[in-house]
C-alpha cells in the first residue's frame, strides 16, 4: 500500500512541473502576441496613407490619358506565328492534300515526259526543301509511295537505305512499292536481286506492292537465267519464284508474314506461276487486296485444283482474268477460301458462264464487276448472270456487259433482252454497252427512265436507286482485243464514279481527269470524251479546261503495234519518244533526297538499254556479274544525259 501511495505522489509532483512549464511558456506567447499588435498598430496609419497615395496617382493617370488621346497604354502584340511553327502533324496533312488522287495519274512509262504523275513527283520532291521543321513531314510524304522504272533506281534506293543514319528511319517511311516495266541486264542480275531483297527486307510497314513486266522483253525463270545460251535483258521471277539456292526464298514471301495487304500482279501466269503464288498465298494471312494477270490456258490447268487449300481471312478484292479454257476457275473454287471477299471483278477474256464461281464466293459479295474485254461485250449472255441475285444476297452494286442493238425513239439504245433480277439489296446497277457513235440523251419522260424500260416487271429490286449505262465501243486495230485500259473504258470507272453520287434524275454532270481519258458521270450514264463524235451530249466548252491543257486530242486511241499481251500494261508499246519523261535534276541536292531521285524518276527502259553499251556488252562474257559500284556509276553517270534531262524534248 506504502508504494502505491508513493507512486501516485512522485505522478503529481511531476504533473504540476509540466504544468508549471506551460504556464511560463503561454506567458511568453502573450508577450510576443502584445509585441506584434503593437506592431501593427503602429503601421496601420502607413498603409492607409499609401492606400489614398494609390488612389490618387492611379485619378492622376486617368486623367492624364484623357488629356492626352493619342497616348495609349504599352500592350505586347503576340508573336506573330509562321509556316516553321505549325506542328508536324499539320505540316503532314497540308502536304498529304498536295496530292493528286491515285486515280488520276500513270506512273507508266508510255505515258510520256509530261503526265501528271511527273509533275507531282517533282512537287513531292520540294516539299522537304521548303524549311528545316518541313524536312520529315516532306520525307514521309515522297517516300511512301515508291515507283521503280528503271534497274538502277533498285541499286540506287538500295544504298539510301543502307546508310546507317538515315536509312532505317527512312524505310519505315515507304508504305508502296510499285515495279512497272523495268527490265534487268542479266551481267546486273545478282547485284539488283540482292538490292531488291535488302529494300523488301527493310521496309518493315510496306503494305502495298505492285509488280508489272514490261511487255517487249521475256519473262525468265531460274533455269533459263542461267542458261549460257540467254543474253539481254529480261523480267525476272524473284518475287514469286524460288532460285536453285535452298536459302533464296521468293522476295515476296518475307512482305506477306510481315503484312502486306495488297498485292498486284498484273503479268501472263501459266501452271508454274500459279503455283510458285499458291505457295506464297500460305502466309497471306493479313492480305486484303489481290490482282492477278492473265492465265494462258493449258492442259495441266485443271490440275491447279488439286493444291491443298489455302484460307485467305481477311482478304475482301479481287481481281482475276476469266475464260472458258483457263481452269482458273476450278482453282479458285477448291483451293481458296475466302469468308470476308466483298469485292470481285473478273475480267472476261470471252463469254463463259461465271454461275459455279459466283456461287462458290458470292456470300459476302457487296460489289461485283463482269468486265469485258474483246469479243465478250457483243456475245455478253445475260440469262447466264440473271442468277446473281440468289448467289450473292449481300450485293449492293452489279456492273455486267449489255448488247445494245436497238434504240428509243429519242436515240437511246436500248436491248430487246429485259433484264430480270431478285436482289432485295441491289442498289445501283451498271451497264457496259457498245455505243456505235450515238449520243446519249437524258431519259424521255414520255418512254419512262432506264430502270422502267431494262428492268422486267417480275424482277424484285426493292432498293435499287440508279441504272447506267457505261458507254464503250470497240475500237479499230488489233491491239483492242488486248486491252483492258483504254481511252474509253476501264474496270476502276464504275467504282471511281461512284453512282452515290448523283440521283438518277440529276442534272448535274462530274469529270474525272483520268491518265488516258476524261470522264464525265451523269445520273444515268458514263462516258468519255471519245464518245461524244457526232451530237455531243454536252458542248466543248462544259469539259475540263485540262483536257486541252495536257495535250489530250479529242481522239485519245491511238493505233498501237499488235501485241500478244493481255496484261495491263498494254500501252507499253508506244514509240520511244513516249517513253521520255519529266526533268528529274531539278531536286538535285547532297543527302537522301538525292539518292531518291535516283530511286524513283529516271528515263525509260532505253536508258537502262545505253548502260550495256557503256559498259561493253561485246566484251563481256555471259557468266560475268558486275559489282554494286559499276552498276551504280552507270545509272548516276546515265541520268546526266540529255535524254534522262530531256533537253531535246523542251527544245524541239
Amino acid at each position: 500500500m506504502d508504494e502505491l501511495l508513493d507512486g501516485i505522489l512522485s505522478r503529481v509532483a511531476q504533473l504540476r512541473e509540466e504544468n508549471a512549464k506551460l504556464k511560463q511558456d503561454v506567458a511568453i506567447h502573450e508577450t510576443h502576441i502584445t509585441c506584434l499588435e503593437g506592431q501593427v498598430a503602429e503601421l496601420l496609419p502607413e498603409i492607409a496613407l499609401l492606400r489614398r497615395e494609390h488612389a490618387a496617382m492611379k485619378a492622376a493617370m486617368l486623367a492624364l490619358m484623357r488629356q492626352g488621346e493619342q497616348w495609349q497604354p504599352e500592350v505586347t502584340a503576340p508573336p506573330k506565328r509562321t509556316f516553321e511553327d505549325l506542328p508536324p502533324e499539320l505540316k503532314q496533312r497540308i502536304f498529304r492534300e498536295t496530292r493528286l488522287p491515285y486515280y488520276q495519274y500513270d506512273p507508266a512509262v508510255s505515258q510520256g515526259a509530261n503526265n501528271p504523275w511527273l509533275r507531282e513527283l517533282r512537287l513531292r520532291k520540294a516539299l522537304p526543301l521548303i524549311c528545316k521543321t518541313s524536312y520529315w513531314p516532306g520525307m514521309e510524304i515522297l517516300y511512301e509511295d515508291i515507283v521503280i522504272r528503271r534497274m538502277g533506281q533498285i541499286s540506287a534506293l538500295a544504298q539510301t537505305l543502307r546508310s546507317s543514319d538515315l536509312g532505317p528511319k527512312l524505310a519505315l517511311l515507304v508504305k508502296t512499292i510499285r515495279i512497272d516495266s523495268c527490265p534487268v541486264w542479266l551481267p546486273c542480275s545478282d547485284v539488283i536481286r540482292d538490292d531488291l531483297s535488302f529494300i523488301l527486307s527493310q521496309c518493315t510497314a510496306l503494305s502495298s506492292f505492285s509488280y508489272r513486266p514490261h511487255d517487249n522483253f521475256p519473262i525468265v525463270g531460274p533455269y533459263e537465267e542461267h542458261d549460257p545460251q540467254f543474253s539481254g535483258w529480261y523480267n525476272p521471277t524473284w518475287l514469286y519464284q524460288q532460285s536453285f539456292s535452298l536459302q533464296l526464298e521468293p522476295l515476296l514471301t518475307h512482305c506477306l508474314v510481315s503484312g502486306l495487304r495488297s498485292l498486284d500482279l498484273a503479268m501472263p501466269l501459266d501452271c508454274a506461276t500459279i503455283r510458285c503464288i499458291h505457295e506464297m498465298l500460305a502466309s497471306a494471312e493479313r492480305l486484303e487486296s489481290l490482282t492477278l494477270g492473265t492465265l494462258r490456258a493449258c492442259p495441266e490447268c485443271f490440275s491447279l485444283a488439286a493444291l491443298p487449300p489455302h484460307k485467305l481471312p481477311r482478304l475482301r478484292e479481287l481481281q482475276i482474268y476469266y475464260g472458258s479454257h483457263a481452269g482458273i476457275d476450278h482453282y479458285i473454287r477448291s483451293s481458296w477460301q475466302m469468308p470476308r471477299l466483298a469485292r470481285l471483278t473478273i475480267m472476261l477474256r470471252e463469254w463463259a458462264s461465271v454461275d459455279d464461281l459466283i456461287q462458290t464466293v458470292g456470300q459476302s459479295l457487296t460489289y461485283l464487276h463482269l468486265y469485258p474485254i474483246a469479243d465478250a461485250l457483243r456475245k455478253s449472255r445475260w440469262e447466264s448472270i440473271e442468277s446473281v441475285g440468289v448467289a450473292c444476297p449481300r450485293l449492293e452494286h452489279f456492273i455486267a456487259p449489255l448488247s445494245m442493238f436497238a434504240t428509243w425513239p429519242n436515240g437511246l439504245p436500248i436491248t430487246s433482252v429485259q433484264i430480270s433480277l431478285n436482289s432485295p439489296t441491289l442498289r445501283y446497277l451498271d451497264l457496259w454497252c457498245e455505243v456505235h457513235e450515238k449520243t446519249l440523251p437524258g431519259p424521255d419522260p414520255e418512254h419512262g427512265t432506264l430502270r422502267e424500260q431494262l428492268i422486267s416487271s417480275p424482277s424484285q429490286v426493292p432498293s435499287l436507286r440508279c441504272v447506267r449505262l457505261l458507254a464503250t465501243s470497240r475500237l479499230p486495230g488489233p491491239q483492242w482485243k488486248h486491252s483492258t485500259r483504254t481511252s474509253t473504258r476501264s474496270p476502276d470507272w464504275p467504282a471511281i464514279c461512284n453512282p452515290a453520287l448523283l440521283d438518277e434524275d440529276s442534272d448535274q454532270v462530274l469529270y474525272y481527269r483520268l491518265p488516258r481519258a476524261v470522264v464525265a458521270q451523269t445520273g444515268f450514264a458514263l462516258m468519255s470524251r471519245d464518245r461524244c463524235m457526232r451530237r455531243q451530249i454536252l458542248d466543248d466548252e462544259d469539259w475540263p479546261d485540262a483536257y486541252a491543257r495536257d495535250g489530250m486530242s479529242p481522239r485519245l486511241w491511238r493505233p498501237t503495234r499488235e501485241s500478244n499481251s493481255e496484261s495491263e500494261g498494254d500501252d507499253s508499246d508506244a514509240d520511244e519518244e513516249d517513253e521520255i519523261e519529266g526533268d528529274s535534276g531539278e531536286a538535285d541536292r547532297s543527302g537522301d533526297v538525292a539518292d531518291l531521285e535516283g530511286a524513283k524518276d529516271g528515263a525509260g527502259s532505253t536508258d537502262d538499254e545505253d548502260l550495256s553499251d557503256e559498259l561493253g556488252q561485246d566484251d563481256l562474257q555471259l557468266h560475268i556479274q558486275l559489282t554494286r559500284d559499276d552498276v551504280l556509276a552507270s545509272f548516276s553517270s546515265s541520268r546526266d544525259t540529255e535524254a534522262y534531262r530531256h533537253v531535246a524534248v523542251w527544245e524541239a
